[in-house]
């Protein structure tokens, strides 16, 4: 149980740099589409998992999704010409207070 945790986690920190620095080269938007196919297509074999095996090799694999996600949304709501200067940061506020609502809602076991 703790590799399909770690797979991710692992993943996710290794690639958090490198996809960002892909998407400046590459183009934030065509990179973000790429990364969001790839996190659901993981998410899809995680759900389909026959094996403890394939599940840990798709955490892993949607670890290197989120990454793109996580490094390029900033930079494509900063570029966005929807918000800026002031909204920008309430937006960004917003998302994260959401995001870390969510995250500390604790489900029974």
């Amino acid at each position: 149980m703790q590799w399909v945790v770690s797979a991710y986690t692992v993943t996710f920190a290794a690639f958090i740099l490198s996809a960002g620095a892909a998407g400046d080269r590459l183009g934030a938007r065509r990179l973000f589409a790429g990364g969001f196919v790839l996190f659901t297509a993981a998410s899809a074999a995680c759900a389909a998992a026959p094996t403890a095996g394939v599940l840990i090799a798709a955490r892993a694999v949607q670890g290197v999704g989120a990454a793109v996600l996580v490094a390029l949304f900033g930079a494509l709501i900063a570029g966005s010409s929807l918000v800026s200067g002031a909204g920008l940061a309430l937006v960004v506020s917003v998302i994260a207070l959401v995001g870390a609502g969510i995250a500390a809602i604790r489900l029974p076991a």
